[in-house]
């Protein structure tokens, strides 16, 4: 129970961080937003409370979800979106990057579907953390361009230094950029979580925290 209640936690301050950065934009009417990796299309319907306007879905796969859904939803490769040039004025992208390791052929083609001055919001794990120390040591010592993750679906994770570099050599300007919650995935109590959660956002953010929230905005 206790390890349930944790990953909520943790889950749900990942989405409210997300719907803090939407809410910050100075578009919020009369827009065109796509969600890359949209999974069951829930996420939406919560986007659509904080802008009005034509919101979209890809995803690698078919969910049965969507017929439910008054969306449009595609089924598509994020390295290549069939999109138009320049169509949309946010793009959201919840761990998505990390499945993959051609984050800037990913990053190149969010920028292309992106209207000027258009934002993009992305949330990855932070390669940093504590978690992945033996990873990035060993990743060190050999030379790897690429981390992996902690999980077989991660075939490379980023810290937050990485990101920035290659957004702005993607051409983004970066807006904002912060680190969320604490590992969890620990089974420990919850009182305990909040505690060390609440500690890691004083100190040690950059190794403590398990994810990271960009905004990016195409100039």
């Amino acid at each position: 129970m206790a390890i349930r209640e944790v990953e909520k936690y943790a889950w749900n301050k990942k989405r409210r961080a997300v719907y803090n950065c939407l809410r910050m934009l100075d578009k919020k009417r009369g827009i065109r937003l796509l969600d890359i990796g949209c999974n069951n299309g829930g996420q939406l319907v919560e986007y659509s409370k904080l802008l009005e306007g034509e919101l979209l879905g890809i995803d690698i796969k078919k969910f049965g979800e969507w017929n439910f859904l008054n969306y449009d939803f595609i089924v598509g490769d994020a390295r290549k979106l069939p999109f138009k040039d320049g169509v949309f004025d946010i793009v959201v992208a919840t761990e998505v990057i990390e499945h993959f390791v051609e984050g800037e052929l990913f990053l190149a083609e969010v920028y292309r579907v992106l209207k000027q001055n258009g934002f993009l919001i992305l949330t990855t794990p932070n390669r940093l953390r504590f978690y992945m120390l033996h990873k990035n040591i060993a990743a060190a010592l050999t030379r790897r361009r690429f981390v992996s993750g902690f999980t077989h679906e991660h075939p490379r994770e980023y810290s937050l230094k990485e990101l920035a570099s290659i957004l702005e050599n993607t051409g983004f300007r970066m807006e904002r950029a912060e680190y969320i919650a604490f590992s969890p995935y620990l089974g420990i109590p919850f009182r305990l979580y909040r505690l060390l959660d609440d500690f890691s956002n004083r100190f040690l953010e950059k190794f403590l925290k398990w994810d990271v929230i960009v905004v990016a905005r195409k100039s």
